[in-house]
């Protein structure tokens, strides 16, 4: 008797933690890389691909930008900087070793926007992720438009973009990122003739509390802004 209750009492456990547990929606496509993650709805109007900081993973990346991209009807995609081509958690760090492979963002991003017939792809970036932007967006402004760096950058490149690229700056007026890296970044895209520089500088807001601040609103004004025609 008490073998069978204690049996009972583990298959109920059991099912509390089944149905506690997050289940992946069998409609929604694979993620095309380990550890990235991806939602993508019936009808979306574009790809919104959005690279983590070196303080967190794609989960995360993902919950900043979730809302907001479900808002604007937007395919989202976070992936994980790859640790099988030698990236040890940071985007700018790999951008910077032997191991980088250029194309790996790229072809991430073409198979998601060819299985779900998405032709429009817009990049965000936190921290070291904005960072690794600074040196893949110029070089792919035929591919983006328009580019946001959160709370992140650096000058990693002197190229300029060969097409027009629009690029916004958003962080807070408390993170140390600021005037040593962002500030930077932006005065050597501004000598560029092709790129226009949006700024939105968040009074009192330090650099680990953006992720807060994305969850409430501010991604969604990025997303607004990422939209934008003009």
């Amino acid at each position: 008797m008490k073998t069978a209750v204690a049996v009972l009492a583990l298959l109920a456990a059991s099912g509390r933690d089944l149905a506690a547990s997050p289940r992946r929606d069998a409609s929604q496509p694979k993620p095309p890389c380990r550890d990235c993650v991806l939602a993508v709805p019936a009808h979306p109007v574009g790809l919104l691909v959005v690279l983590h900081g070196d303080d967190a993973g794609s989960s995360s990346a993902f919950i900043d930008w979730r809302d907001a991209a479900q808002h604007a009807n937007l395919a989202l995609l976070a992936p994980q900087c790859p640790d099988d081509r030698g990236c040890k958690g940071s985007w700018w760090r790999w951008a910077e070793s032997e191991q980088h492979d250029p194309a790996w963002l790229d072809d991430q991003i073409a198979r998601v926007a060819t299985a779900a017939r998405i032709d429009r792809v817009y990049v965000a970036g936190f921290s070291g992720g904005a960072s690794y932007l600074a040196g893949w967006a110029p070089a792919h402004a035929g591919t983006v438009s328009r580019v946001a760096f959160v709370s992140g950058g650096y000058p990693a490149s002197d190229r300029c973009p060969a097409r027009p690229l629009s690029t916004l700056f958003l962080i807070g007026s408390d993170d140390p990122m600021l005037d040593r890296y962002v500030r930077p970044l932006a005065s050597a895209l501004a000598t560029c003739a092709e790129v226009a520089i949006t700024w939105r500088v968040v009074p009192h807001l330090g650099h680990a509390a953006m992720h807060a601040a994305l969850r409430t609103r501010r991604a969604h004004e990025v997303v607004s802004w990422l939209l934008d025609p003009q």
